[in-house]
């Protein structure tokens, strides 16, 4: 008896807390490859917030490393179930929030991500990236998050 109304109670509460979950979108709401290319998509609150921004820093950081096709969408373009922020590569969602990461990313894990992909690296680092510039785009994260 006390087993069977410990799992009705608990299916109960995972009924109430998926109903008062937030819709997450499951599919990027953009091409998930492009040239065969696995596709990181940011959708930003309009106007972006500092989890947008963060994440739209990092996501340059990034398209100064690696060959990768980067899309910055606007909540309103990316559907009616659109939460933001949120971060796609490819097909997976990297990020979302109220679920995921609470929807910010960070330079190390996404490269570390594209690393383990073996994802394809520029020759030379884009400007973003170099040592005189870097120090200046770091202070400029850290003012973004400092505003919270």
């Amino acid at each position: 008896m006390a087993i069977a109304l410990r799992t009705l109670v608990s299916g109960l509460v995972a009924l109430a807390l998926g109903a008062a979950a937030p819709a997450i979108a499951a599919d990027p709401p953009t091409p998930a490859t492009i040239g065969g290319e696995k596709v990181l998509t940011l959708v930003v609150s309009e106007a972006p917030g500092i989890r947008c921004n963060n994440n739209v820093q990092v996501g340059a950081r990034l398209a100064n490393k690696y060959r990768l096709p980067l899309i910055v969408l606007p909540k309103s373009l990316a559907g009616p179930d659109a939460v933001a922020p949120a971060v796609y590569y490819g097909e997976e969602t990297v990020a979302v929030a109220g679920g995921k990461l609470n929807g910010m990313i960070s330079f190390t894990r996404m490269n570390d991500l594209l690393t383990l992909e073996g994802h394809a690296e520029y020759a030379d680092t884009g400007r973003l990236l170099d040592d005189s510039v870097e120090a200046v785009h770091d202070k400029l994260l850290q003012g973004i998050k400092a505003s919270e």
